[in-house]
């Protein structure tokens, strides 16, 4: 049958692996087993490596498809062998932002948080975990080989999709398997679809900071943007499933980026906060749009910062190469000193290449490392997130391939302070009360963790939004326990004091005997937690596993219904926040 040119793009994104932008390429090779899990389905293929360009392929809807990309541009080509035809693209093609997981990680990865998170293996080889994230909400992650210095694992949190490199053999690679075949035609790439929904924008209610409005799947408002004006956006979720929405800028009929870059997803009471920058002359209007679930939106005007440093003078030497026709030099202009994990604005001023950054170093560091980056195509100013340690930093332009250093500023970080002062002994499971200070930073929660816990591990937290004081579940098990302050960018423990979880008990009381089929009331005496539940389990099974239960919630007695086969079982307490067994019965059920 035909081929459906747009179909058969979108196929041979959805299946195309790229490399991380800021990846180097180590001279080496492998073929590795690659396996795509998304919806549902899983689709295997081969995959080569040789010096930083790879190939492979996959069958897509019953298709051949083989990806080829050249590691020193990141040109992909998409060749099609049934038809003799190729796709070109080049490495920021915006449909890989959509379709492609690792080109989403690595998008990700330049405009949000990205925070290491140990070594983890995949598929038996040393990888460090990366995640990108920010607002609260974790966007991708992914598992870098430092061996290969190639992601080898990358998970995308808002589509739930998962690709591995498995099998991973290392050796010499056919020169011939990255070259393009002969007798290929190039196919002309169709015009990206502009969503159904841009149709409705010049409709759409005009609603101008500041305003308050709470908006449902599918409804959408538009925000005029207003030359030397920001527009600040804070968005609740109020309501009990989970929600998303996306601000976009648009223009010209279409979206100005690709919304499903830009959507961020909202579980029950979480609240998100974003600043669009646009002008006038950059985009006809700010479009917020609910694409799940119900939102409340709060807008307001905001002024960029003006306790900054002024740009410095132009030096002879740079008006005389902007006379030349030469690049001219770059300058910054930021706040003189910032707190740690605090976002700031930073103008630039320069002429470069869009894929040029704004970043923040450590001094000493080399031009192709860096802590926060921006890419000078947001526009001027750009938002950064400064490091989550104190120290003296600075801020850099760095340009060109390889990259170099362009100016810099000195940038000093400040320490916050940060108090807890939780109930000191509680009992297992039950809520302990914290007074707490600190910065309050998007993210930062308050939890409760072994004392040898990492700042990243915790058995239980609260959101530091959630109140003064605020309550946070004890573990179920006794024991001697810290609450900590972490501040989520980091992540960093800025303050703990210890907590002791007192034993809790528990009685039951019913007949040692019940008949297969029918239901066994039962009395209980307990802790009664919301998650608490009395079960029928046999003895063998863990303490989350039942074959019938009843939340202690429910009252007293409750009715448990008994299994339809004879056997030994045990009726059971349980603490439901961790499946802690309290008290086992021991219950026969007999035939009728």
């Amino acid at each position: 049958s035909p081929m459906n040119p747009r179909a058969s793009l979108r196929t041979l994104f959805a299946a195309a692996l790229t490399l991380l932008a800021t990846t180097s390429c180590l001279a080496a090779s492998f073929t590795a087993e690659m396996v795509d899990t998304r919806g549902g389905k899983t689709r295997t293929g081969t995959f080569h490596f040789q010096d930083g360009s790879y190939r492979y392929t996959a069958i897509e809807d019953g298709r051949e498809t083989v990806i080829i990309v050249d590691g020193k541009s990141g040109l992909m080509r998409a060749l099609m062998p049934e038809k003799k035809v190729y796709i070109e693209a080049g490495p920021e093609h915006p449909i890989n932002l959509w379709v492609n997981p690792f080109a989403c990680f690595a998008h990700y990865a330049r405009t949000r948080d990205l925070a290491k998170q140990g070594a983890e293996a995949v598929g038996g080889v040393p990888c460090v975990k990366q995640v990108a994230s920010g607002g609260g909400q974790v966007f991708a992650t992914a598992w870098v080989s430092d061996e290969w210095a190639f992601p080898l694992k990358v998970e995308t949190q808002l589509d739930g999709r998962r690709v591995e490199l498995l099998t991973l053999r290392a050796g010499p690679v056919e020169d011939s398997l990255f070259k393009l075949p002969e007798g290929y035609s190039l196919m002309k790439e169709p015009e990206p679809e502009v969503p159904a929904w841009a149709a409705q924008v010049p409709s759409t209610p005009v609603l101008t900071p500041p305003f308050e409005k709470t908006l449902k799947a599918g409804e959408m408002v538009r925000v005029l943007p207003v030359a030397g004006r920001h527009i600040s956006l804070s968005v609740t979720n109020r309501g009990k499933e989970s929600s998303a929405f996306f601000s976009v800028a648009f223009g010209k009929g279409r979206p100005l980026s690709e919304p499903g870059g830009n959507t961020m997803n909202l579980d029950e009471a979480q609240e998100v906060s974003a600043v669009h920058t646009e002008t006038p002359a950059q985009a006809e209007a700010i479009v917020m749009r609910v694409v799940r679930g119900s939102l409340h939106f709060k807008a307001a005007w905001a002024a960029p910062e003006t306790a900054r440093r002024p740009f410095p003078e132009a030096s002879p030497e740079a008006a005389d190469s902007a006379e030349s026709g030469k690049a001219p030099g770059f300058s910054l202009s930021a706040p003189h000193t910032a707190e740690v994990a605090e976002r700031i604005l930073v103008e630039w001023m320069g002429s470069g290449s869009p894929e040029d950054a704004v970043v923040i170093a450590k001094p000493g560091q080399g031009p192709g490392s860096f802590l926060a980056k921006a890419l000078l195509r947001e526009g001027s100013p750009v938002k950064l997130w400064t490091p989550a340690e104190p120290g003296d930093y600075e801020l850099r332009v760095v340009a060109g391939k390889p990259p170099k250093v362009m100016t810099t500023l000195a940038l000093p970080v400040t320490d916050v302070k940060a108090m807890v002062d939780p109930s000191a002994s509680v009992p297992a499971g039950d809520w302990i009360e914290v007074q707490w200070s600190g910065p309050a930073r998007e993210g930062d929660i308050i939890s409760v963790a072994k004392a040898n816990q990492g700042p990243g591990s915790n058995l239980g937290s609260t959101p530091v939004k959630a109140g003064n004081p605020l309550r946070l579940r004890a573990p179920s098990e006794p024991g001697d326990y810290e609450v900590r302050y972490i501040l989520s960018r980091g992540p960093r423990k800025l303050a703990s004091a210890p907590v002791t979880t007192r034993p809790v008990s528990a009685e039951l009381e019913a007949p040692a005997q019940g008949v297969a089929g029918t239901e066994l009331e039962v009395y209980w005496t307990g802790p009664g937690y919301a998650e608490d539940y009395i079960c029928v389990a046999r003895t063998i099974q863990s303490g989350g596993s039942n074959l019938s239960s009843q939340p202690t919630r429910k009252g007293n007695p409750l009715k448990l219904k008994l299994p339809r086969e004879p056997g030994d079982l045990e009726l059971r307490y349980v603490v439901g926040r961790g499946n802690r067994v309290l008290v086992r019965k021991p219950l026969k059920v007999v035939a009728p």
